[in-house]
């Protein structure tokens, strides 16, 4: 038992047999001194940064350039926004009138790909259609939210927060990222900011439109074509 109580007080640097034992252990050299570093090691460290950081830069405009696009080559077909003008289950049902064929020709018509089974290119329509539904929503946000006199315009910025999301949990965290900032839990930062200069009526817009957002794309992952 003292031998024990000896151990557990006798300070760990006891243990090296030599000044440079002890000095490597706070990382010093023998003459007490952090040894230099190696210009050589800095320059390679900040390249393998700077490369880094080049990288992601270039992969960030990849990306925004393929988006753009996208979103210029975007185009449907007369005879798919006529069907979806009547919602989901009347599409489905114009789409199970149709042979193959037909929708191979409706698919090439919106700029999509044409093979695959029936069932193969209806999901492809169905998602086609929903991306064109999202894009007339969003711009008819982006218009209320730019306009200084529209009772909606709050409303319309706090649904267009959730305008690229994909998926429910990325609509969640944003969800509540946004919260946060909005009653002052978060403090920091320019949404934080921008977002509690809001007078509470505005607060209540905001969070009104946010919660709408949510909502389409968590009854899209309850109901949807991938459901669960």
């Amino acid at each position: 038992m003292q031998m024990e109580s000896l151990v557990r007080n006798k300070p760990i640097t006891s243990y090296f047999t030599s000044d440079s034992d002890r000095s490597s252990l706070v990382g010093l050299n023998a003459n007490g001194k952090r040894p230099a570093v190696d210009a050589g090691d800095l320059a390679a460290d900040k390249a393998t940064r700077e490369l880094k950081r080049a990288k992601a830069l270039v992969a960030k405009l990849t990306k925004a350039a393929k988006q753009k696009t996208a979103e210029e080559s975007f185009r449907i077909c007369d005879t798919l926004v006529q069907w979806a003008t009547g919602g989901y289950a009347r599409l489905w049902e114009h789409m199970q009138e149709h042979n193959t064929r037909e929708l191979q020709e409706i698919c090439r018509d919106s700029g999509l790909k044409v093979a695959g089974a029936k069932y193969v290119l209806t999901q492809r329509i169905s998602d086609h259609v929903d991306c064109w539904r999202k894009r007339v929503r969003c711009d008819t946000l982006r218009e209320q939210a730019n306009c200084d006199t529209d009772v909606t315009q709050h409303e319309a910025r706090g649904e267009l927060v959730f305008e690229t999301c994909k998926t429910l949990e990325a609509a969640t965290n944003l969800f509540v990222k946004h919260h946060r900032a909005l009653v002052g839990e978060e403090k920091n930062g320019k949404l934080a900011k921008e977002l509690q200069s809001l007078d509470l009526a505005h607060k209540i817009q905001y969070l009104a439109g946010m919660a709408r957002g949510h909502d389409v794309l968590l009854l899209k992952a309850i109901t949807g074509p991938r459901a669960g």
